[in-house]
């Protein structure tokens, strides 16, 4: 059972928390009502803390830690708002020790740890006021007055708390409510959450009108650049004036330039004429003698300007208001310096696309005289893998000549974007209410430096200066980014080709299978250097209560996998290699995504190494099932470091797999805030099937994890990307009230839509309840005193039917068996899951919660599980030449079913030459096709000597009656030509296919296909087939040529080796379904 949030709606929405109540009353005055049902207060490192569900704490280090929640009252353009208390009921609490300080974050061994230090005058200053009305401010094209509700105060001086028990207030909105202005923007579905009263506020829009300062190169068709390195005296001679065209009336030459100026910590340009003296001979045309004289003035702040260079501008003609600027008289001078980089702009601008742009693509462009239009045909394959979309693409260099007097400065990129998006009434910026996305094309560090290779896109900086794209898009600098952006930080070709590649791959030819419902959780543990942290349920340093939270916020029609630090032990290093080896094999297996909860930097997720980037990079094979990877952590996405590369970028680009993107943090950031983030964030992907960059936009706004934390996570790869499980609907029928051991269930499903295919059915039991907890004795303040940690909570139940059953129509049929020591519980859940070829799509039918009972009923037992035992072949016989790498297959029949619970003791075991540790071998076992009996099992044995082998395969039934099956093989080299990667496409297949598969040496080759009898129906042979990637067709009739029935078959692949005529073999099932 979920334990999601009653939201209590009253005329229009809400999202605060089920404690609040909004009665609207008119369009100028609506009352909020909040009850606090719940706080705790705890003690943690010498301080109390408060915990109020679905607050968040205040951000900046040294202040009180109190929480609040922020939300927004939208006002028309010349609106306020007024706060008026009508009722208050309050609680006044001494507190045992002083109120916690938010922490300041430290690098503290491989990590980050909190150090809790007061900052006296921060605490004397904070207000007293539950209710706080902050800036009014504008989001898009909504004004907006945020308001913090906090329900805690705090008095230094008495050391106590008062608590808002219940308070009911007005809000009065002063201004024209009658005003109407309704722009549309397509996307509104995060603005219609965060601002309160949004119904009447979507009416209240206002289409500011730009005036930004900017290069006008549309008012003259002629434009020619060129640099200076110093405060002095130029000239420009004829050798860089005979450029200019014939028809050049040097009468009407003028220059201008951007000079650059430091306003309220923010960076702005002023445009200038410069002054000029045209010492030409005729007055009319230009001859070797003539030049340009002009005086470039000492800058007002050079540490702002790249290596003190300023751009100038010539140009001619053309639509200007003023005659051009004139020195009076010749400063007849003995020496000029001389400019530099003289040459004409190209100032033709592609403004196709103009209507419904969707977003802006910036690419480097010119970087220096070795690095030219970088990344701009990427920039267009870019925009080809989003057909439906119309993008702007532009470069950083034209946006720098433009907005920046070519100087490089994010602002130059923030004002052309801004522009971009609300207009300034002209031809060439008309404004464009409906974008949604921008996507910079390149890596970035913060100090620029051409001769960097991260150095392509140009970072920004927010006010600690700390790395954040968000600021690029935050128009109104209230951390509330107004468009959704993203970096691909490829530092060069061959990178940006590969990400581009792994789109095209992913979005295009999507590995449809149920890994796509499967999330991971890896969270950290509670150990920190020689003491332990996290030690109140609530804290957000108690990194598996914080995943515990995550799973029971998001559908329980979504899998998630845990793996948490608690349950693995320490190494001799104080590493936790098998926790680190647990998370890989799930990740190589597949996961839509992988979620880590803990501390981090640039290299490492965990003081534990959970993952080190420079260490186990290799450790990923799981091209073919990119995931999202998440990071509640600090600086795991800290991209713009110039002496490594984080994870965020490995992920991106390791040839082995790593992830389709990610979104972590460039900072430092706080545990708490970073999983409220995250839970929304998750939540909006796999429920809500937003695209990342939709989802993360929506959870910084909507989430109240503290807009200044949330600035500090950016989107590493395309923010557009749907990266979402498979569509939950239609339902599953026939289920009894209660489910009870050894019964068997018939149910049936129906997709309500027309899906002819093979499904895949997964019965779970209910979740397990856990409880850890640790003590440990550490030295504090002159003392020893006992640290004590404790959490509760859940693990997966087992998987108790996992087989294949035949859809028609979108309808379907089937049975499973209930093994007799299923775990009682009220949670069970029943999943089918579908892959639709035909659409290239995936859909799911869920049946949950499903009651289930440990009392058995009554049935009769028919004796023990029937098995065959072969190896590497259908027809294998015991004592049969085998490889060293061969395939077991057994098939398994029972009528009661057989027990696939994979609870201790009850489980599949494989034992190899009498090893006195059985393998587990249960997950290799799937039922035939609609059989609740009869199934196959398949598992590959690795690494075998040459030789003489047995094995032993134990089998219990759902009644727990056992059998051992046995057999022995001889193991022979058969060469070493391997083959990889091998997959009947499509599959199922319905009227034929292809067999593709990768081989690492020239062979021949040859298909069998089997029934599951062992029975060959077909052969089909390809001579001299090449190294790599190989596929090859099949009709789908059999050596007689007929069509072969519906059913699941064997197909074994054989490959002679040209060059010395060994054999390798590997065997794979495949779907026929018409």
């Amino acid at each position: 059972m979920k334990k999601g949030l009653l939201l209590l709606l009253v005329i229009i929405p809400l999202t605060l928390s089920a404690n609040f109540n909004l009665n609207s009353l008119s369009l100028s005055n609506f009352i909020i009502n909040y009850k606090v049902e719940s706080y705790n207060i705890y003690q943690e490192n010498g301080f109390s803390h408060i915990y109020i569900q679905d607050f968040t704490n205040q951000q900046t280090s040294g202040q009180p830690e109190l929480p609040y929640k922020e939300f927004c009252i939208g006002v028309p353009p010349n609106g306020d708002i007024e706060v008026i208390v009508k009722s208050l009921e309050k609680e006044t609490i001494e507190l045992e020790t002083m109120l916690s300080p938010v922490p300041m974050i430290i690098t503290s061994g491989k990590t980050s740890e909190y150090l809790y230090q007061i900052n006296h005058d921060l605490y004397d200053k904070q207000e007293k006021n539950f209710i706080q009305v902050m800036d009014k401010t504008k989001y898009r094209f909504n004004s907006i007055v945020p308001v913090r509700f906090y329900p805690v105060t705090y008095d230094q001086q008495t050391n106590e708390i008062t608590i808002c028990k219940n308070i009911e207030f007005e809000i009065k909105i002063n201004g024209d409510v009658r005003y109407r202005n309704y722009i549309d923007e397509k996307n509104e579905v995060s603005a219609s959450k965060f601002i309160i009263n949004y119904n009447h506020a979507r009416n209240w829009k206002e289409k500011n009108t730009i005036t930004s300062t900017k290069m006008p190169f549309e008012r003259s068709d002629f434009w020619y650049k060129l640099t200076t390195d110093r405060a002095g005296w130029y000239e420009v001679t004829y050798d860089d004036l005979k450029i200019l065209p014939e028809f050049c009336d040097p009468a009407q030459i003028r220059m201008l330039t951007m000079v650059a100026a430091d306003t309220d910590n923010r960076t702005t340009f002023e445009l200038h004429e410069v002054p000029i003296y045209t010492d030409i001979a005729d007055g009319s045309s230009f001859e070797e003698s003539d030049r340009i004289i002009f005086k470039r003035g000492q800058l007002p702040d050079v540490k702002s300007y790249y290596n003190n260079e300023m751009t100038f501008w010539l140009t001619f003609g053309g639509e200007f208001q003023t005659d051009p600027a004139r020195l009076e008289s010749n400063p007849s001078l003995s020496y000029y310096s001389s400019i530099s980089d003289f040459h004409q702009k190209d100032i033709s601008n592609n403004r196709s696309f103009r209507e419904n742009v969707d977003g802006v693509i910036i690419f480097p462009g010119y970087l220096t005289s070795s690095q030219i239009n970088v990344f701009e045909t990427h920039a267009q394959d870019f925009a080809q893998l989003h057909p439906d979309m119309n993008f702007i693409i532009k470069s950083q260099s034209g946006i720098f000549s433009e907005f920046g007097g070519n100087n490089p400065e994010p602002q130059a990129i923030e004002d052309y974007l801004e522009l971009e998006f609300y207009g300034d009434g002209s031809e060439e910026y008309p404004g464009h209410p409906e974008m949604q996305y921008v996507i910079l094309l390149g890596s970035g560090i913060e100090n620029w430096n051409p001769q960097n290779d991260k150095n392509k896109i140009i970072v920004a900086l927010v006010p600690n200066s700390v790395v954040s794209d968000d600021e690029f898009v935050d128009f109104d600098d209230d951390n509330r980014p107004d468009l959704i952006i993203g970096r691909i930080p490829a530092q060069n070709d061959q990178m940006m080709e590969h990400y581009l590649q792994r789109i095209e791959e992913y979005t295009q030819n999507p590995n449809l299978d149920f890994w796509r419902n499967e999330v991971l959780i890896m969270a950290d543990d509670e150990h920190k250097g020689d003491t332990l942290e996290g030690l109140s349920l609530t804290s957000g340093l108690n990194h598996t209560a914080r995943a515990q939270d995550t799973e029971d916020f998001v559908s329980d029609t979504i899998i998630i996998d845990k793996v948490l630090g608690i349950e693995y032990g320490f190494d001799e290093y104080q590493n936790k290699p098998e926790a680190r080896a647990a998370q890989l094999e799930k990740i190589n297996q597949g996961k839509l995504i992988w979620y880590f909860i803990g501390h981090g930097n640039e290299d490492v997720m965990g003081d534990e190494d959970y993952f080190r980037a420079s260490l186990h990079m290799d450790l990923l094979d799981n091209m073919e099932h990119l995931p999202l990877l998440l990071a509640a952590s600090c600086e795991i996405g800290k991209f713009d470091n110039t002496e490594i590369d984080c994870i965020s970028e490995k992920f991106l680009f390791h040839e082995g797999g790593g992830s389709i993107a990610s979104i972590a943090a460039t900072a430092k950031v706080s545990g708490g805030a970073n999983t409220i983030l995250m839970k929304y964030l998750l939540r909006n992907i796999v429920d809500e099937r937003m695209n990342i960059g939709n989802a993360l936009r929506d959870a910084k706004l909507n989430s109240n994890a503290g807009l200044i934390n949330s600035q500090f996570f950016n989107i590493m790869g395309d923010p557009i990307i749907d990266v979402l499980p498979p569509l939950n609907c239609g339902n599953i029928v026939g289920i009894p009230d209660s489910v009870q051991a050894r019964q068997t269930v018939s149910i049936s499903g129906d997709y309500e839509n027309a899906i002819n295919s093979i499904g895949e059915t997964r019965v779970y039991e209910s979740k397990y309840n856990k409880f850890y907890e640790n003590d440990l004795l550490v030295f504090y303040q002159g003392q020893w005193v006992n640290r004590h940690y404790e959490v509760n909570y859940t693990n997966n139940g087992h998987t108790f039917y996992f087989g294949n059953i035949e859809i028609n129509n979108g309808e379907y049929d089937a049975q499973f068996i209930v093994p007799e020591d299923v775990h009682s519980g009220d949670e069970g859940r029943i999943l089918n899951y579908v892959n639709d070829t035909s659409s290239s799509r995936d859909y799911l039918n869920s049946y949950l919660p499903m009651k289930l009972s440990s009392i058995p009923v009554d049935v009769i037992s028919t004796g023990s599980p029937e098995v065959e035992l072969l190896i590497d072949s259908p027809s294998f016989i015991a004592g049969d030449f085998v490889s060293t790498n061969p395939e077991l297959m057994a098939n398994i029949q029972d009528e009661n079913g057989i027990n696939v619970l994979g609870s201790s003791g009850h489980c599949i075991l494989l034992i190899v030459d009498g090893s006195l540790t059985p393998v587990d071998i249960t997950e290799g076992f799937m039922y035939d096709t609609g059989s609740a009996t009869n199934g196959v099992l398949t598992w590959q044995l690795e690494d075998l000597s040459e030789g003489n082998h047995s094995i032993q395969l134990i089998v219990f039934d759902t009644l727990n009656n056992p059998t051992v099956a046995e057999t022995n093989f001889v193991c022979k080299s058969s060469g070493a030509v391997s083959i990889e990667q091998m997959l009947p496409y499509p599959n199922p297949m319905s009227d034929g296919g292809y067999f593709t598969f990768v081989i690492t040496e020239d062979s021949d080759i040859t298909i069998t296909i089997y029934t599951l009898t062992g029975r060959k129906i077909k052969t089909i042979k390809q001579l001299n087939s090449l190294t790599g990637y190989n596929q090859i067709s099949w009709d789908g009739k059999d050596d007689d040529g007929d069509e072969i029935a519906n059913n699941t078959y064997f197909y074994k692949i054989k490959a002679k080796q040209l060059s010395n005529n060994k054999i390798t073999e590997k065997i794979g099932k495949l779907i026929i379904l018409k």
